[in-house]
C-alpha cells in the first residue's frame, strides 16, 4: 500500500480512525461529537489538498458536488442581513418574525436584530458547517482511496468496526435486559440513542458487505477453473463464500435486532434491487441466469443465517404494531404539520437547521412533544430550505446514484464494479429509509455515507492504478 505523500498517509489514517469512531457520542449529535466530526473532516480535507491531489477523479460527480455547494450557498443566503423590503419578498413570514422581535426588543430598550431569512441563525450556521464537513469527507474519500489496496483497507476497517458495534450492542442487551424484556425482544441501538438510526448506519455496512459478497460470486467460476482438485474447489468456493455469507448475515442480523420496521424494509428492498441489477452487468450478461441463481442462493443462505441469529422478534415487530411506539399515528401528524410549516416558508425555507423553530409556529397545544425533526429527511429539508433546497438535494442524490450506476455498467473489473454497486446500494437504502425517518439529521450517518459514497466513486478509477503499474514497469525496464 502506497500513499502519495506523508500528508496523504496522515489523511488516510485520520479517515480510517474517523470511520471507526463516527457512531460514538450518540451519532455525533452532541456538541462534542459534532466538533470532532468537523475537526476530522476539515483536517483530512486540508491534508489532502496540501499536496497535489488528482482532482480529475471528481469530474464524474461534479453535478453532485455543485448541488451540495449550492445548498451551502443557500445557507449563506439565509444568514445575510437584508432590508425589510427585500426580505418581505423572499420570505414574508421571516420578515414578520423579525418585525415582531424588533418591536418587543425596542419596548425594553434593546437594539433590533438584523433581519435574515433564517429564523435561528445560530442553528443555520451550525448546519452549514456540518454540510461542508460532509462534502469535505466525500471529496477526500474519492481522492484518498485511489488504489485497490487502500479501498480494501477501508472496507475491512469499516465492516470490522460495524461488527464490533453490533456485537457490543447485542452483549449489552443480554447483560442488562430483564428476562421479560429478553423474551419480548429488546431493540439494540448501539452507540445511537434511537434504534432506527442504528439501523440506518448498518444499512450502509450491509450494502458494502453485499459488494464484498457479490465480488466473491463474480470470482467463483475462476476459482473453480484454477482449483487443482476436489479439496481445493471446496476451499476456493465453499469456504470463501461461506465466510462472506456469515459476514453479510451478521450485519443483516444487526439490522433485524434494531427492529426498525422502516430500516428492515429499506434493507430488504435495496437487497432485492441490487440482486436484480447485478447480473445485468455486461461482463456477466452472457451467464446472467447463472450468476442470478448463484447470487440469489448465496443471499438466501445469508438470510437464513440472519433469521437463525435474530430469531422471530424483528419479524413480529415488522408485521405488527408496537404499543410502546406511537410512531404510526404520530408520524402522520408530524408530516401533516411539517407541510403546514413549509407553507410559511415555501421558496427558501426557514433557514437550514431551523425545523424546531418553524414547526413550533404551527404546533397545536395538545401535541405535547418537543419536536425537533420531521421524521422524514425530505420534509426536513423542505421546511428548512424550501423548494430550492429540496430540488438541490434531489439533484445531488439522483446524480450521484446515476453516476455510480453508469460507471458500474461500464466498469470491466469485478472488484471495482462490486464496490460501485455497494456505494449505490448505501445511498438507495438510506434514501428509502429517509422517507419516514430523519437519519440525515444524525451527523454520523451522512458523514459515514459521504465516505462510503466516496469509496464507491473511487473504485471507478481503478484503471488509473493499472496505468501507474504499467508506467512503473516501463521505467523499471528502461
Amino acid at each position: 500500500m502506497r500513499a502519495e505523500s506523508p500528508l496523504a498517509r496522515i489523511a488516510l489514517l485520520l479517515l480510517l480512525v474517523y470511520i471507526v469512531i463516527a457512531p460514538l457520542s450518540y451519532g455525533a449529535i452532541t456538541r462534542g461529537g459534532t466538533l470532532v466530526l468537523e475537526l476530522f473532516a476539515f483536517t483530512i480535507f486540508a491534508l489532502v489538498f496540501a499536496g497535489t491531489p488528482n482532482v480529475g477523479r471528481l469530474a464524474g460527480v461534479k453535478v453532485t458536488i455543485a448541488a451540495i455547494a449550492a445548498i451551502l450557498a443557500l445557507g449563506i443566503l439565509h444568514l445575510i442581513p437584508m432590508p425589510n423590503a427585500l426580505l418581505s419578498v423572499l420570505s414574508p413570514v421571516s420578515a414578520a418574525i423579525y418585525r415582531d422581535a424588533s418591536t418587543t426588543l425596542a419596548a425594553f430598550g434593546h437594539a433590533e436584530p438584523a433581519a435574515r431569512i433564517s429564523i435561528a441563525p445560530t442553528e443555520t450556521w451550525d448546519t452549514l458547517l456540518l454540510t461542508a464537513a460532509y462534502l469535505a469527507l466525500f471529496v477526500s474519500s474519492i481522492i484518498l482511496l485511489r488504489s485497490r489496496s487502500l479501498r480494501r483497507l477501508f472496507v475491512i476497517v469499516f465492516i470490522t468496526s460495524s461488527l464490533v458495534h453490533i456485537l457490543a450492542a447485542a452483549a449489552m442487551r443480554s447483560l442488562f435486559s430483564t428476562p421479560e424484556e429478553a423474551s419480548s425482544g429488546v431493540r439494540i441501538h448501539g452507540a445511537f440513542i434511537n434504534a432506527n438510526h442504528f439501523a440506518g448506519y448498518l444499512e450502509m455496512t450491509l450494502a458494502v458487505a453485499f459488494g464484498v459478497l457479490w465480488r466473491e460470486v463474480l470470482y467463483y467460476r475462476e476459482g473453480v477453473r484454477k482449483a487443482a482438485g476436489r479439496g481445493r474447489r471446496f476451499e476456493k468456493i465453499f469456504i470463501r463464500i461461506s465466510l462472506r455469507v456469515v459476514l453479510w448475515g451478521t450485519v443483516a442480523a444487526g439490522v433485524g435486532l434494531t427492529q426498525s420496521r422502516a430500516g428492515i424494509l429499506a434493507a430488504v428492498l435495496t437487497t432485492i434491487v441490487l440482486l436484480s441489477i447485478a447480473p445485468s452487468h455486461p461482463r456477466v450478461a452472457a451467464r446472467r441466469w447463472s450468476f442470478a441463481t448463484a447470487g440469489s442462493g448465496v443471499v438466501a443462505a445469508a438470510i437464513g443465517f440472519t433469521i437463525l441469529t435474530a430469531r422471530q422478534q424483528p419479524i413480529i415487530r415488522f408485521l405488527g404494531s408496537d404499543p410502546r411506539d406511537p410512531a404510526s399515528d404520530l408520524r402522520l401528524t408530524l408530516w401533516t404539520l411539517s407541510l403546514k410549516a413549509w407553507r410559511n416558508f415555501p421558496l427558501f425555507g426557514s433557514g437550514l437547521g431551523t425545523f424546531r423553530e418553524a414547526f413550533r409556529r404551527v404546533q397545536p397545544r395538545d401535541l405535547n412533544y418537543y419536536v425537533e425533526f420531521a421524521h422524514s429527511d425530505a420534509l426536513q429539508l423542505l421546511v428548512t430550505g424550501g423548494l430550492a433546497a429540496l430540488l438541490l438535494g434531489a439533484i445531488a442524490f439522483v446524480a450521484l446514484m446515476a453516476a455510480l450506476l453508469r460507471r458500474w455498467h461500464a466498469e470491466p473489473r469485478r472488484e471495482e464494479s462490486a464496490l460501485l454497486l455497494a456505494g449505490f446500494g448505501a445511498i438507495l437504502s438510506l434514501t428509502l429509509h429517509g422517507l419516514v425517518e430523519f437519519n440525515l439529521s444524525i451527523p454520523a450517518i451522512p458523514a459515514t455515507l459521504a465516505c462510503v459514497a466516496g469509496l464507491g466513486w473511487a473504485a471507478a478509477h481503478g484503471n488509473e492504478e493499472e496505468q501507474q503499474r504499467q508506467d512503473m514497469r516501463l521505467v523499471t525496464t528502461d
